[in-house]
């Protein structure tokens, strides 16, 4: 049987996972934006 406890932290560890995989997510829409200026800037 799975305590409340050992669920709670589940819950925490997932949570803080998708936390950091927005986080990623942000970033890597960030760095392709500024590639896509980079790109646009140089092929004109």
């Amino acid at each position: 049987m799975v305590s409340v406890t050992d669920i709670a932290e589940q819950l925490r560890r997932a949570h803080e996972s998708a936390r950091a995989a927005r986080s990623a997510a942000l970033r890597a829409e960030a760095l392709i934006d500024a590639g896509t200026e980079i790109f646009d800037g140089a092929t004109r």
